[in-house]
Formats: C-alpha cells, sequence, structure tokens
C-alpha cells in the first residue's frame, strides 16, 4: 500500500509539473513573423530574392545594407542606401495571417538621425482599407525629434505625437507597438536601453488584421532616412484563454488526487 501511494504521488507530481509547463509554454507569445535581412546581401533591393519585397508604385526603392550602428549584426534597413524620388521610398512585403483575439505585438529596432530633416516610417496594413503607422521624424512641419503613433480606417486618422527628445539622438530605439483586440486599444513602449517611454492608451474600431508591413524612408528634405532592423510580429492568447488552460490543468490535477484517495 505504501508502495502504490509513492507511486501515485510520484505520478501527481509529475502529471502536475507538466500541466504547468504546458500552461506556461503556451501562454508565451506565439512568434507569427520575422525578418532581420540577414539572408539577403548587402546592398540589394528589398525586391531581390530571397525577400521579395514590392515597391509601391511611384515611390523609390528601399535597399539592405551592413548593419553599422553598435550592437547591431548582420544586414539591415539602411537609410541611406534608399532612393529618394518625390514621395521618398517605400516597400512593403505580405504577412501571414495574424491572429485578431487577444495582444498581438510588433516590435522592430529604429535608429533616427538626430538634426536631418528626414524621417522613416512603418506601416502596417490592414484587411479592412485602414493602417497603423509608428513614424520616426528628425523634423517635419517644425515637429523635432517627434515621434508619431496612429491608426487610419480609411477615412479619419486617430493618432498622438509625442516627444522623448533623448530617443532621436543617434541610438538604437527598441519600439513595441501593441494591439489589444480585447478591448480595442493600441499603445506604444520606446526603450533606448537607459529609459523607456510608453505611449498613452489609443483606439481602434473593428479587429483590423495585419495584411502586410511597409518601410517608407522620407528623405524628401535631407539625406539620412532611418534604419530599421529585427522586426517580429508575435500573438499572446486572451487572458480568459489562459484561465481556460488553467482550469483543465487543475482538472487533471484533481483527478489524479482524487483516484489517489480512492485507492
Amino acid at each position: 500500500m505504501l508502495q502504490r501511494n509513492t507511486i501515485l504521488n510520484f505520478n501527481f507530481k509529475v502529471l502536475a509539473t507538466a500541466a504547468i509547463l504546458s500552461v506556461s509554454t503556451v501562454t508565451q507569445a506565439k512568434v507569427v513573423w520575422s525578418e532581420n535581412f540577414d539572408s539577403a546581401t548587402a546592398g540589394q533591393s528589398v525586391t531581390a530574392p530571397p525577400l521579395n519585397w514590392s515597391v509601391v508604385p511611384g515611390y523609390g526603392d528601399v535597399k539592405v545594407g551592413a548593419s553599422p550602428h553598435p550592437g547591431w549584426q548582420g544586414n539591415a534597413i539602411i537609410g541611406t542606401l534608399a532612393t529618394s524620388p518625390a514621395g521618398g521610398a517605400w516597400a512593403k512585403t505580405n504577412l501571414p495571417t495574424t491572429p485578431t483575439t487577444g495582444i498581438v505585438s510588433v516590435k522592430f529596432d529604429a535608429w533616427a538621425f538626430a538634426n536631418y530633416l528626414d524621417g522613416g516610417e512603418i506601416y502596417l496594413n490592414t484587411n479592412t482599407g485602414g493602417h497603423f503607422t509608428i513614424s520616426a521624424w528628425n523634423n517635419y512641419g517644425g515637429l523635432v525629434n517627434e515621434w508619431d503613433m496612429g491608426y487610419f480606417n480609411g477615412s479619419s486618422y486617430s493618432g498622438r505625437w509625442f516627444s522623448p527628445s533623448n530617443f532621436m539622438r543617434d541610438q538604437t530605439v527598441h519600439v513595441s507597438f501593441n494591439l489589444d483586440y480585447a478591448n480595442q486599444k493600441f499603445w506604444g513602449v520606446f526603450d533606448n536601453g537607459s529609459s523607456i517611454v510608453t505611449t498613452p492608451f489609443m483606439s481602434f474600431t473593428g479587429t483590423p488584421a495585419l495584411t502586410s508591413l511597409g518601410i517608407w524612408e522620407d528623405k524628401r528634405w535631407g539625406s539620412k532616412g532611418t534604419d530599421f532592423d529585427n522586426f517580429t510580429i508575435s500573438s499572446v492568447p486572451e487572458p480568459d484563454e489562459w484561465a481556460m488552460m488553467l482550469l483543465g490543468a487543475g482538472m487533471v490535477a484533481f483527478q489524479v488526487k482524487r483516484k489517489q484517495k480512492q485507492l
């Protein structure tokens, strides 16, 4: 009897541990798409294999180059290499199906140059005809060293300018753009390695799924643009999904414990 209880206790602990580990694994963010440009050749257009992005008609070409910044590795999108017609350079790539539940997080690294009359912008196009934007502007309409984040639903734009000036002075900025579908809110987090700025919550309508990611290098007034690298799009389950998975793990543990008592 003692031996049987010992075995049951062992089985209970193993099952409970496995259940907890499985829940922990499932609730971690799942990467939907990523791109670090290291599979490309330095100097090539993003339209060339293996990247196969497309250039938006009427705009210039976006190009890949060796990363010139401290801490950056491999290749990146280099603003100085982008061709610069009147509308700047703009290329985009199609995304795999992105979830429209829980929280979807888009992350990338940016290097915005101080004291140049240009900037860069990330477009997150959706299946509803609208798009989300994250912009770095060095000097736009008198807005010096500004970030902008917003949502265009196809007819109107809602966004916010904010000015963490220490995030625009020739340094790496880790950007995180977050979509909370349950609450129809989005916000941004900017980390320069020594301080973090989080934007206020802003609203969007419906459940727009991300369909393509675009990079716009705006060099109409300068020569630098903005450098970008290390894109990832991740999905995290909704809190109620976590609760259901935890409940399931708890019920497994309960059933094992009840059988142990019956024996």
